[in-house]
């Protein structure tokens, strides 16, 4: 049971949605992916996401459940800053259960290879004329986004 569970440190870790179209948050949710989705409403869930709109979403998305959320508090933790209008619009998805309990930005958007060396893990771009587009460049703001989190967990 479950202080059996908790005595041992037993941790369930799942993935809110997947980046690929081979796993739709949907599917999840009918258990095509044959994880275990019932609700777990003792149980506190911690979430460290990037903070990218399709995180965002799927985070909302678990908040504002029709059948409520499936743990009973959240501790959400992204790895970059945060915009204000983000984490409004989380307040928002959670006014109705108020289970949230903490939203902390920790400046971890980048893997460390050695101690000097980093990556963004972010595909080389092809071809010069990709940095002279006028639409929004995802490797641009990637990156962009990386180097800030660099600098910022440098500063702290």
């Amino acid at each position: 049971p479950q202080s059996a569970l908790l005595r041992d440190s037993v941790f369930l870790i799942e993935l809110l949605a997947r980046g690929d179209a081979t796993v739709s948050l949907e599917q999840m949710e009918r258990g095509a992916t044959g994880s275990a989705r019932g609700s777990f409403e003792t149980l506190h869930a911690l979430a460290f996401v990037r903070p990218s709109a399709e995180n965002l979403l799927a985070v909302r998305k678990e908040l504002g459940r029709e059948d409520g959320p499936r743990f009973g508090a959240y501790s959400l933790f992204v790895s970059s800053v945060c915009r204000r209008t983000a984490i409004e619009e989380l307040a928002e998805a959670d006014v109705d259960t108020q289970v949230v309990q903490a939203v902390q930005e920790y400046f971890l958007d980048f893997f460390a290879l050695a101690p000097h060396l980093f990556s963004f893990n972010v595909s080389p771009l092809h071809g010069a004329n990709a940095l002279r587009t006028t639409v929004p460049n995802p490797y641009f703001e990637r990156t962009f986004e990386g180097l800030l989190s660099l600098l910022l967990a440098v500063k702290t």
